[in-house]
């Protein structure tokens, strides 16, 4: 099927998706210790029946049952070499069922190893597994791609450029968040909304996770930044436990009731997920019958940009907002020595610091003589991505820099830039459109400078059509006003507000490089402050500037509230607190200066997840005297409470968390033995930790256990698909104080039950928590367990008071 094809159907009607299969079939006697992409091979009338029960019910598209068919996946039933039969066969088997009328969507899955930080693959290695699943289905005779189930932002993006370098085939792609509502690495649902609208998806939305009453406050943010049709296919509400099988408390009715409210937040695709059948589906369908969608959208034309985290949006009437140009080794000898060695801690530093001061983006550009540059660009991006929130504006004059980074940066960012040069022009366009990003157009042709503003500006009109050329809209490019200095053009700062004014007139966004105006002059803020004063009069949307330059974000903020650009004054507010913030802290702290950069490097180190060089750092302070038992107690211990506090407030996300863990685990590591030379050894409680018998999935618990360690539990790993005879005999041999049991899926959740009942019959003193995506708090009281925990962070809380 083609795009334009799938496109139509989109945005002509509503359309509906199948249920779920995983419970149907376990009732069918699918059993959780098998993988069930064999099974249903192996009983193919059983999942015939589920296709033909959901295209009774008016389903438009079914899925192949191939969620979990990857190599990566089967490799945990040792089937990694059958994926592409698997995922060939069970194409066919949904292609050969399905009518004409019926479209069918080849299912591509998670890893289950996730993709660095938060799991073991490289990103290449997944877009492989996921090239293989692609051509298998393919040749199956799939309609359609579809990416579900899809807790990790760069997993779903690794997926959708596996489908887009292999076929030409349309994917949809639904993301799986927490109750927190954002995914299990942070990312909120409308940059993962921007991020794959961005990467080429005909419909972006939710499924799993949430019922559809939960999925709204989802939706809603999704539905305020999409530019596709979106995309709903919620859980029958909570999985419970139930004479020992798992059921959902949500019946038809209630579900019907709950998705009118999602059709009203914009969905126009709508199905079910788990606990959903073909009942539910052909209440859907009744529901949607008849009615007519047409997915237009009347926005204001607008800017959109995202991290793996979060996003920033504007349009045509935004001003001021900056560009932290800070990370940039020119000029800067300490920071070309770091770049130079590989060692990344001022970058970390200054990414921080214009974040907290109010950049809205950060320029990255790390070009130093005698490196690598594309080297360096991928592992500085690949650190800034998952340290700080703001999304990444990606600086080299080497066009050959931009396929590499931008293939893994986790959102949707800014190229910068593409002069009239053909060379350039030739290849980085292409490459923006693959990916989706936004770049700015820098009015240069050749090495020659525009003589006056009528040649720029004929530079930028024919930059604009090129643009267009390729593919891209308006909304996919910034101008760069090209910012002289006056020391050497004096009416610099007149051609400037010019070229603002040209710009906006035709629609487009504009930007400039403010510093550059003060160049060669003495009082240079002073300068810089008044030229933004003026740029934002004129309407200026992004300035590349200093944010730490109080002068200049003040004068920036001062001037947005005077002229309406932020009308209830939260913006100016803000920025003013922050500034007395920070002058209250350097008065306080100033006559201290050297001795808490001494003191604090460690805690640092731990709190910005510096993992790569804290040993180092802890090497230095023991020589200056520190003994392990004041550096773990002082300094590690404080820093990892903190991370917890951070993550716990959504400042701090699951790959900040990680790497402050492995940075806090690190330093333990290499203090521990000299803590037993001190004597100071503590014996640690023991806890237990394992995914229960027929589940395969161990993220969670993996990282549950790296934070338990760093608080002082000795963790005994049993991996996952543990039964309850092992786990219980774990527990008698290390003497176990607690047991830690995790299930992903509903249907493993009952074994929880039984290895509590076993624990109380051989060793009841052992306290047991338990949790995961599945997992409530109310289902831990009904089974008897001692605790729940709905994160890693609370784990450890709750760890600690079972000690009690």
């Amino acid at each position: 099927m083609s795009k334009d094809k799938l496109n139509q159907l989109l945005q002509k009607r509503f359309v509906l998706l199948d249920g779920g299969y995983g419970t149907a079939l376990n009732g069918m006697g699918m059993p959780n210790s098998m993988c069930p992409e064999q099974w249903a091979l192996e009983h193919p009338e059983c999942l015939k029946k589920l296709y033909r029960g959901y295209m009774e019910a008016g389903a438009d598209i079914i899925y192949t049952f191939t969620l979990g068919a990857n190599q990566s996946k089967l490799s945990n039933y040792n089937l990694s070499s059958h994926d592409m039969e698997l995922n060939r066969k069970l194409a066919s088997l949904a292609k050969e069922t399905a009518s004409d009328q019926v479209l069918v969507a080849g299912d591509i899955g998670p890893t289950g190893s996730g993709i660095k930080p938060m799991g073991d693959l490289l990103f290449e290695e997944a877009v492989d597994i996921y090239k293989r699943q692609v051509k298998a289905l393919l040749v199956g005779g799939v309609d359609l791609f579809v990416i579900e189930t899809m807790i990790d932002i760069q997993e779903a993006r690794a997926a959708a450029i596996a489908i887009k370098e292999t076929c030409d085939l349309p994917f949809i792609v639904t993301i799986t968040f927490e109750k927190s509502g954002r995914t299990v690495g942070g990312t909120s649902p409308a940059s993962a909304m921007i991020t794959m609208q961005s990467l080429g998806a005909s419909a972006v939305g939710s499924n799993c996770g949430h019922g559809p009453d939960s999925m709204l406050e989802i939706i809603h943010q999704m539905s305020k930044v999409a530019t596709v049709p979106v995309i709903a296919k919620p859980n029958a509400g909570i999985p419970r436990l139930v004479n020992g099988h798992t059921v959902f408390d949500m019946n038809d009715h209630a579900f019907v009731t709950h998705s009118k409210n999602l059709l009203n937040e914009g969905v126009s695709v709508i199905g079910g997920c788990c606990g959903t059948d073909s009942k539910t589906i052909k209440a859907l369908y009744d529901l949607i019958k008849g009615k007519d969608r047409s997915f237009e959208k009347q926005e204001p034309k607008r800017g959109i940009l995202s991290s793996g985290t979060d996003c920033i949006v504007f349009d045509l009437t935004t001003t001021g907002l900056v560009i932290g140009e800070r990370i940039n080794p020119t000029g800067k000898k300490q920071l070309q020595e770091e770049l130079s060695s590989g060692r990344y801690q001022s970058v970390s530093e200054l990414a921080g610091i214009q974040q907290e001061a109010g950049a809205s983006i950060l320029d990255i550009n790390v070009a130093v003589p005698g490196c690598d540059e594309t080297s360096l660009m991928s592992e500085v991006v690949e650190k800034l991505s998952w340290s700080v929130n703001t999304p990444l504006c990606l600086d080299s004059a080497d066009p050959n820099v931009f396929e590499k980074v931008l293939r893994i940066y986790p959102g949707r960012a800014l190229v910068n830039s593409v002069s009239l040069e053909k060379e350039k022009i030739e290849k980085i366009f292409p490459i923006v459109k693959k990916y989706g990003c936004m770049v700015i157009l820098l009015p240069l042709s050749g090495s020659k400078l525009p003589k006056n503003n009528e040649e720029k500006h004929a530079i930028i009109q024919e930059l604009v059509q090129t643009a267009k050329e390729y593919g891209l809209s308006e909304q996919d490019f910034i101008v760069d006003a090209l910012t002289m200095s006056i020391a050497s053009v004096p009416k610099a700062g007149k051609d400037i507000l010019e070229t603002i004014e040209y710009c906006k007139s035709n629609g487009w966004f504009t930007l400039s490089g403010l510093s550059n105006i003060s160049f060669g002059m003495p009082e240079r803020k002073t300068l810089n402050t008044a030229m933004i004063t003026l740029c934002i009069q004129k309407g200026l949307n992004f300035a590349i500037a200093d944010p730490s330059s109080d002068l200049v974000m003040n004068g920036m903020y001062a001037t947005r509230l005077l002229m309406n650009d932020d009308p209830d004054g939260s913006s100016y507010i803000k920025n003013v607190r922050h500034s007395e913030r920070v002058v209250s802290s350097q008065k306080s702290v100033s006559h201290h200066k050297t001795l808490l950069k001494e003191n604090d490097d460690v805690y640092n180190r731990v709190l910005k997840g510096q993992f790569d060089s804290i040993v180092q750092q802890v090497q230095k302070e023991l020589e200056q005297g520190v003994s392990a038992e004041s550096m773990i107690q002082e300094r590690l211990i404080p820093a990892i409470q903190e991370v917890g506090s951070l993550y716990e407030k959504n400042i701090y996300y699951l790959p900040q968390l990680i790497a402050s863990s492995n940075a806090m685990k690190k330093a333990v590591d290499y203090l521990e033995p000299l803590l037993m030379k001190e004597s100071k050894s503590v014996q640690k409680p023991v806890c237990v930790m394992a995914t229960v018998k027929g589940d395969i999935h161990d993220i969670g618990k993996n990282i549950v256990s790296l934070v338990l360690s760093n608080h002082g539990f000795e963790i005994v790993d049993l991996g996952k698909d543990v039964d309850a005879n092992t786990i219980i005999d774990a527990v008698i041999k290390h003497h176990a104080r607690i047991i830690g049991l995790s299930a992903l899926m509903t249907v493993t959740m009952r074994y929880m039950k039984e290895v509590i009942n076993l624990k109380n019959k051989k060793c009841p003193h052992v306290k047991v928590m338990i949790g995961g995506a599945c997992v409530t708090l109310e289902y831990a009281k009904q089974i008897g367990a001692d605790g729940y925990a709905e994160n890693a962070n609370e784990a450890v809380r709750v760890a600690e008071s079972l000690l009690d």
